[in-house]
């Protein structure tokens, strides 16, 4: 009900908010609505989230956003070929193997989860 509410549309533009509470829940929730979804995947994916996650992943001042928007990530590129493929043609391989180097323990473990997860699934990506 929340995706055919138009959920997703307000949680996506909420991944640019000013205030950081805000744009790591709303990670969170997006993650939560997408995970082993098809369905939201592709709507969230349409509606441009994975660029705003990976801005966040990448670069947001606060430290609680970014393992949020990685979290969110993982449930958008996980066994889903046109999230990874998005993933490829933004850096986002980079920006994980980034992420291996933070100073932040639960990202660097999200981070490590994501890159095994996406190695076993796709022998390619070695």
């Amino acid at each position: 009900d929340f995706c055919s509410l138009g959920g997703l549309e307000v949680v996506v533009e909420l991944l640019g908010h000013p205030w950081a509470p805000l744009r790591a829940g709303a990670s969170r929730v997006l993650g939560a609505c997408a995970q082993n979804l098809p369905r939201a995947q592709s709507r969230a994916l349409a509606l441009g989230a994975l660029p705003a996650l990976l801005g966040a992943l990448r670069g947001d001042p606060d430290p609680h956003v970014p393992p949020a928007a990685l979290f969110a990530i993982l449930c958008l590129v996980r066994a889903q070929p046109e999230g990874l493929q998005q993933l490829e043609a933004l850096g986002g391989l980079e920006a994980l193997g980034g992420s291996l180097q933070s100073p932040h323990p639960a990202l660097r473990a999200r981070a490590a989860f994501l890159l095994h997860c996406l190695l076993r699934e796709h022998p390619r990506l070695r």
